[in-house]
């Protein structure tokens, strides 16, 4: 089959496109959000229904535990012509910021059938942004079976020829997706089948997938869910007979509540709590002391994780992310646990993002403060000027500055193979000096924020 290249409508798109929020009532075969509901038979016990796969693709990728359940996650669709071009992933939870965390784009056939879908994601769900096709090893597409109704009935993951993983989905009588059949295969090199344990040992050589008959490679998900489809219970193969979670919704179908169960007990609760946005605020254990609160601002949402000593917060990490949840910056704070969670030191980084390039994010600044958790005071701070792009992104300079943003020294790097294998230490006049000749009430923050010099802080 012949496929097409919806891309090149694009053009159209910015006349044309009907999101699925938008009502479009004019033909009776398209349903009020644009979508159209013709069934094409593919053959005997497969039909496809623009319609029932966009429900059913929506369930697909719509659950996982560790995102808060299915009711905060939603799909939006690029619609022309009752096709859904795009679907774009929106984590609802963290309102604008979860918007476009992950783009599927659908290729047709000739008949108007999906036949694959590419995607791309952004920073949370997979650790920076970049299309998921980047090089021959994540090189990845979906491919469908349907059933009679037009429901998808399997999803197959091919990176290039080869299929990695294939799962299988079950319904109720209200269309919901209830088990998941996961099948998935193992790397080998060649046909003995000599399978590769180390990732790092697939680059550069040939790749088939096997499936494996090992009862470790073959395993299913179970759903329970309510009128409004959001899971209730989960339980799968991999955990014990009487192991399950359960999960709480308010009226806004955002989870409230997760419940896990070992051996039919409740052992551990998660509580979710919202703000009038519907924005998600605070996460917070029965069993433990520590905090999750989630910080809004014009340009940034924070997730900060704390615990309460001695009647007052004492951070521990802050992620800062732009829209997308790509993260921007992240914050370690470190504690003297021998002299009562003493306050020591608050470290940062700063990314930035090449997304024409495989390891894309890459660290721009570093800073050290002092002070208190509440009240922090820049020291000093290192940048990095440039990078090798061609030695995975590997730094071979960067700079160092007190807080007042006056230069004391910059380290020029010398990177063979993606790593550094030697650096040289200046002074901001340009003459180089060792390691040791760093001024001693420099020495413990440079320390920290560049690793590779070689200081013994005084």
């Amino acid at each position: 089959m012949k496929t097409l290249s919806l891309k090149l409508l694009t053009l159209l798109l910015i006349l044309g496109v009907a999101f699925t929020s938008c009502d479009n009532d004019s033909d009776d075969d398209l349903r009020i959000d644009g979508l159209e509901d013709v069934n094409i038979k593919i053959d005997d016990t497969q039909t496809f229904n623009m319609t029932n796969f966009v429900e059913s693709f929506e369930q697909v990728f719509a659950f996982n535990d560790f995102w808060l359940g299915g009711g905060n996650l939603k799909y939006s669709h690029n619609v022309y012509e009752g096709k859904a071009l795009e679907s774009s992933l929106n984590m609802v939870a963290f309102g604008e910021f979860g918007d476009n965390v992950a783009l599927f784009v659908h290729n047709y056939d000739t008949n108007g059938i999906v036949i694959s879908t590419e995607f791309e994601v952004t920073g949370m769900l997979f650790g920076g942004k970049g299309t998921a096709s980047a090089d021959d090893l994540y090189n990845l597409e979906l491919k469908y079976n349907f059933n009679n109704k037009g429901y998808i009935t399997k999803v197959s993951f091919y990176e290039g020829n080869s299929i990695t993983e294939e799962i299988s989905f079950s319904y109720n009588e209200l269309n919901q997706i209830i088990t998941m059949k996961h099948e998935q295969f193992r790397y080998v090199t060649n046909l003995s089948f000599n399978f590769i344990e180390d990732v790092n040992e697939l680059i550069g050589r040939k790749l088939i997938f096997v499936k494996s008959t090992n009862a470790d490679y073959i395993w299913y998900e179970y759903l329970e869910k309510d009128a409004k489809g959001n899971v209730t219970k989960y339980s799968n193969s991999r955990m014990g007979e009487s192991d399950y979670i359960l999960y709480e919704y308010n009226t806004n179908s955002r989870i409230i509540k997760t419940i896990y169960y070992d051996d039919g007990v409740a052992e551990e609760t998660i509580n979710y709590v919202y703000d009038s946005a519907n924005r998600l605020i605070e996460m917070n254990e029965d069993e433990s002391d520590w905090k999750y609160e989630f910080w809004y601002s014009n340009d940034f949402m924070s997730t900060v994780s704390y615990t309460i000593i001695n009647g007052v917060p004492s951070y521990y990490q802050i992620s800062d992310y732009s829209k997308g949840l790509i993260e921007v910056k992240y914050w370690y704070f470190n504690y003297d646990y021998n002299n009562n969670y003493e306050f020591k030191y608050c470290k940062t980084k700063e990314y930035a993002y090449d997304y024409s390039f495989q390891y894309e994010r890459h660290v721009t600044k570093k800073e050290y403060y002092d002070g208190t958790p509440k009240n922090l005071v820049l020291v000093g701070y290192a940048e990095v000027d440039t990078w090798d792009k061609t030695n995975w992104y590997t730094k071979t300079k960067e700079s160092i500055y007190d807080a007042n943003d006056n230069l004391l020294y910059y380290v020029e790097y010398v990177v063979t193979d993606g790593s550094i294998k030697s650096h040289q230490l200046y002074k901001a006049d340009g003459s180089a000096i060792n390691d040791h000749d760093i001024s001693n009430g420099y020495q413990t923050w440079i320390h920290e924020l560049v690793s590779e010099l070689d200081i013994s802080p005084s």
